[in-house]
């Protein structure tokens, strides 16, 4: 017992110099990159700016590893984005704490994310396509659910929580917006020429998925108070300003699954989502009325089955490794439109195979509760018409959230109640 307390005594002071290393190094880079790029300078600091709120690596790591896809696509730092940055400096964090933790940063719940990474090094080094970067990525992601889920003893899931809400209400806030500042081109929908709006996130289907998935966790965390219905209030309104009709209805199934189990909460979503559309539904309607008065009949969904078709057709027989990550959009000047479709057409049927184990892992693991499920289901329809199981911005979403309800799933800690309790201002621990 006395070695185990002089031992984690004595990695105190590391842990505390690779934290205050990490901080330096990212404020020093902020001010470098403000010379020549003033957006993404701003940006750097002020992510360097919230150590003082997330007080521990692994919380800096979470943040790191969510704001980077979903705050950060947009911004670019020369060749790379603000996102790749912000995605290897947390992968780095995630791994150093593991260290001193003497473990690996994954769990479970990391599963899908590494069946992914191994499917695309797999596919690259058959076909011959640099995949370096995407497998890079998402062993962070695994790095992110595995850290969201492994340190309970180190930060508190209220802490956690803060983290990824204030994440995504950014994300919303941006998307809101847009319309009104003109930093961020807005995106024109092909089908009906009306004006969509993504924010930071990029794309506004993807930007609506991240969303989505964060009313979800908010629905499933009740009973709800005034803060909650503020955030769901937001993000609705940002949801429909993103015009998407596909992460809407997922959103509409997923939800039904949550608040049929109660009549009060139905009741009050509805109320809640018509008092939302009345204010800012104008985007939503008028593509739905372009939609229907297309003289052609070509529509967003009717393209996306010619697009399908495309795909499949780059395909070699047998398929057993697949085309390269990413190299449906070389060829068509586009993505496929379909996570399954791109899944089988650049990874080959060894692919499919993995990511259906790594998929099976990770739905084992999350919490067996209702919430899980609505959230695979949402997961999974979004997917067969945009790759919102993998597109960056909404697989840490999804990952995040299966963690924390994990972490809350689990109960009291043995050791104490709560981590807030135990030092209001721990650094690192």
């Amino acid at each position: 017992m006395h070695s185990d307390t002089l031992m984690r005594s004595s990695s105190v002071p590391l842990r505390r110099a690779a934290l205050w290393t990490a901080t330096v190094a990212i404020t020093t880079a902020s001010v470098l990159v403000a010379i020549q790029f003033p957006p993404a300078g701003l940006a750097l600091v002020l992510a360097s700016g919230v150590v003082a709120i997330v007080r521990s690596i692994p919380g800096l790591a979470i943040l790191l590893l969510l704001a980077g896809p979903i705050l950060g696509p947009r911004i670019q730092l020369g060749a790379v984005t603000l996102d790749n940055v912000l995605t290897l400096v947390g992968l780095a964090l995630a791994f150093l704490w593991a260290i001193t933790q003497r473990r690996l940063p994954f769990t479970a719940l990391s599963a899908f994310s590494l069946a992914l990474s191994f499917s695309i090094g797999v596919s690259a080094l058959a076909s011959g396509t640099p995949s370096g970067p995407a497998i890079l990525r998402y062993i962070g992601v695994a790095a992110l659910a595995g850290i969201v889920v492994l340190s309970r003893d180190s930060i508190s899931p209220a802490r956690v929580r803060r983290i990824g809400l204030g994440v995504t209400l950014t994300a919303a806030l941006t998307v809101i917006a847009q319309p009104f500042i003109t930093l961020i081109p807005a995106y024109q929908d092909p089908d009906t020429g009306v004006l969509r709006y993504g924010g930071l996130v990029g794309h506004p289907n993807f930007a609506a998925c991240v969303l989505a998935i964060t009313i979800l966790y908010l629905v499933a965390s009740g009973p709800a108070n005034a803060s909650s219905w503020i955030c769901i209030g937001v993000m609705g309104t940002a949801i429909l300003t993103t015009g998407s009709l596909g992460a809407l209805g997922a959103l509409g199934i997923a939800a039904l699954i949550l608040v049929l189990k109660s009549f009060r909460w139905l009741v009050s979503g509805l109320v809640a989502a018509g008092i939302v559309f009345a204010i800012a539904g104008g985007t939503l309607l008028a593509r739905v009325d372009g939609l229907a008065n297309l003289a052609s009949g070509q529509n967003s969904l009717t393209w996306r089955f010619e697009r399908w078709s495309q795909s499949l057709g780059l395909a070699p027989v047998p398929n057993f490794f697949g085309i390269g990550w990413e190299q449906i959009e070389s060829a068509l000047n586009g993505p496929a439109h379909s996570s399954y479709v791109a899944i089988y057409v650049e990874l080959g049927l060894i692919g499919v195979a993995a990511l259906t184990a790594g998929a099976v892992i990770t739905a084992r693991a999350a919490h067996k509760e209702r919430f899980s499920l609505a959230v695979i289901i949402f997961v999974l329809i979004a997917s067969a018409t945009d790759p919102v199981i993998f597109y960056p911005a909404t697989v840490v979403t999804w990952v995040l959230v299966l963690g924390l309800r994990q972490r809350e799933g689990d109960g009291p800690r043995k050791a104490s109640a709560s981590l807030e309790e135990q030092d209001p201002s721990p650094l690192l621990r």
